[in-house]
């Protein structure tokens, strides 16, 4: 017998059709509002066009050596299921929930210290806060806030400062209480990473003005301000920028 006519004798006897079990959806991904962090690294798609200078190998260890900066800082954080990060090329993604503020400002400090130290180069970022989310076991990030945090890394940053927007503040006020968010010349509020990593090292400007001249970053600083050496005024104020910083913290290059 076939479907319709099993259908038809099921009419004929007065007996119900057979209902199928109700299917029930999947719940549907939603935002979350959470903390994003956005940092890049500046200057590397200068060197991978610099192909005498610099080959394949090392550009992959300079990324390599970002992804190792990142996990140590966040993996023990990623255990507890507090936060998620996503390398991209040179920069990289950070989501948190809105109460570990304090840690994802010391995490982009630490990050942006060991990039000039350790690779003799900038980064630039920016901190905000809004609704995200999280797929694939953190391979996917998506959401207004990650669009936000990287506009503003992108158009407003400009020098090589990790800045913070309003909402940052606004939803984190009852959880941050990081010391070294500043107002800078035009307004815009950003991280201190050279202050923050003075105080957490306990060292004094004269210190920390050693430590730069030994691993070059004075020298490479002036370097690549002079116009001579950096002709493109973009490029060159970022370097400007860092000295400046330096400088409000009583450490002179010279």
């Amino acid at each position: 017998m076939n479907g319709d006519s099993k259908v038809l004798q099921w009419l004929a006897e007065g007996e119900s059709l057979p209902t199928k079990e109700p299917h029930e959806e999947p719940p549907r991904k939603s935002y979350d509002k959470k903390i994003v962090a956005w940092l890049d690294m500046l200057g590397i798609r200068a060197k991978i066009k610099d192909e005498k200078t610099n080959d394949a190998e090392s550009i992959i260890n300079i990324m390599s050596q970002m992804a190792s900066y990142v996990s140590s800082s966040c993996d023990k954080y990623m255990a507890e299921g507090v936060m998620s990060y996503l390398q991209i090329a040179d920069g990289f993604m950070l989501v948190s929930d809105l109460n570990y503020a304090d840690q994802v400002c010391s995490i982009i400090s630490d990050i942006q210290w060991k990039i000039l130290i350790n690779l003799k180069m900038l980064s630039r970022g920016a901190i905000t806060a809004g609704n995200v989310s999280v797929a694939n076991n953190g391979s996917l990030i998506i959401g207004p806030a990650y669009v936000d945090a990287y506009a503003m890394e992108s158009e407003n940053a400009i020098y090589a400062r990790t800045i913070v927007s309003d909402a940052f503040l606004t939803e984190t006020k009852d959880y941050l209480s990081f010391e070294f968010i500043k107002e800078d010349f035009d307004r815009t509020c950003y991280i201190d990473y050279i202050h923050y990593i003075m105080d957490k090292q306990s060292f004094d400007s004269k210190r920390m003005h050693k430590i730069l001249v030994e691993q070059g970053i004075c020298k490479e600083l002036k370097k690549s301000y002079d116009p001579k050496n950096t002709p493109k005024i973009n490029i060159r104020q970022k370097y400007g920028w860092t000295m400046s910083l330096l400088s409000r913290n009583k450490i002179e290059i010279i």
